[in-house]
C-alpha cells in the first residue's frame, strides 16, 4: 500500500 509501484507488494495504492 505505497504511493509507488516498487515491486506491487500487497496492492499499489496509485500505481504511478
Amino acid at each position: 500500500n505505497f504511493p509507488l509501484d516498487l515491486a506491487s507488494v500487497e496492492v499499489p495504492s496509485v500505481n504511478g
